[in-house]
């Protein structure tokens, strides 16, 4: 079974139905969704942007620089900040702090292939008995729990306190990291008793600074999602995880547009069938 492991539900570019047909006609058989960063629809971003970005962060000064120039992004009011705004259309952008678990439990309750990643915040300090009761009324349709460091800005020791309500119903989790320091990263991973754990997009905006501690545990898995990353990084992951250890998911509906502006499978896809083919089909059929 072919699974695209993350995909955001962004009804400012598809509604469900949309979603569904765009799968069937790329013959993927399943898709886990995640509620949505943004209100409204999030704005196409700077692909000059994603690609100096990409070279920063693979580079030991230009990593301690983005660190430093992440924190002026946003605003208190968790909106993106005039100058930046400049490589996002000139479009504004606002966080969404509470995940829209719900909504999207609304939306694909009754899609056979659908399921979506319950997304928690630990910054919010909703108690565990809020997401437990939310859990149990949402049974399967929930795939795993998601936690976005870079998006909400807190420690990742934070996460582990979500342990049991992992492990009382069986799900893996879905971490997007920060600029996290390399020891407190390795505690978590020592302290860690999730049943998997999947880092998105090729372990975005670490990269090399975590691939070596995250390779080690037998629980932990990484994607090739987003345009956070390209062939170059793919490359590298290759070269260090077992290709039973790569997971497929894509970030659609965002970036690698056909002429049309519509998310393309193809030119996602392109940036490791031109490595690989054979590797390709490896990856597009591990399943978390």
């Amino acid at each position: 079974m072919i699974c695209d492991h993350h995909i955001y539900y962004d009804e400012g570019y598809f509604n469900i139905d949309d979603y569904i047909s765009i799968l069937k006609k790329n013959k993927i058989d399943q898709a886990i969704l995640s509620s949505p960063c943004t209100l409204g629809k999030e704005p196409k971003k700077s692909e000059f942007m994603y690609f100096i970005q990409r070279k920063i962060l693979l580079n030991k000064i230009g990593y301690i620089f983005s660190k430093k120039i992440s924190k002026s992004f946003y605003n208190d009011d968790n909106e993106l900040k005039l100058f930046w705004r400049l490589f996002s259309g000139n479009k504004n952008l606002k966080k969404i702090i509470i995940p829209q678990n719900q909504n999207l439990y609304d939306k694909i309750f009754n899609k056979e292939n659908l399921k979506m990643w319950y997304w928690i915040n630990p910054s919010n300090n909703l108690e565990i008995d809020f997401h437990n009761s939310l859990l149990k009324k949402m049974g399967n349709k929930v795939f795993g729990l998601k936690f976005h460091l870079y998006w909400h800005n807190y420690e990742i020791s934070k996460i582990l306190k979500y342990q049991e309500l992992s492990k009382k119903y069986d799900l893996p989790i879905y971490i997007i990291m920060n600029y996290i320091h390399e020891d407190k990263l390795i505690e978590f991973l020592k302290n860690n008793n999730f049943k998997k754990i999947l880092f998105g997009y090729g372990g975005f905006p670490m990269f090399n600074n975590a691939w070596k501690n995250i390779v080690r545990y037998e629980n932990c898995y990484i994607d090739i999602a987003s345009n956070h990353i390209d062939k170059s990084i793919i490359k590298k992951i290759l070269k260090i995880f077992p290709q039973n250890k790569i997971i497929f998911a894509s970030d659609c509906p965002y970036n690698f547009e056909d002429k049309n502006g519509i998310f393309d499978y193809f030119k996602f896809n392109q940036r490791i069938i031109s490595l690989n083919s054979n590797t390709f089909n490896s990856i597009l059929n591990n399943n978390l």
